[in-house]
């Protein structure tokens, strides 16, 4: 399966507006230097994980 087909689904698979998503999740991978035709399903858990970590640690930041 290749990286944009990957993307399409877990994107797909979410419930969220895929169209949204598919670019969010292209422009994560981007940016941690990944090309996304070639993502596997590690690289897209590792960036999810450091904008999951990301996301929370601003959301903190913002309560305190």
């Amino acid at each position: 399966m290749s990286g944009d087909q990957l993307i399409d689904m877990v994107a797909a698979s979410t419930g969220l507006p895929k169209e949204q998503l598919s670019g969010e999740l292209k422009r994560l991978l981007l940016k941690s230097g990944k090309d996304p035709a070639r993502a596997s399903l590690e690289d897209l858990r590792a960036v999810l994980a450091d904008y999951l970590q990301e996301v929370l640690s601003e959301a903190k930041d913002s309560c305190a």
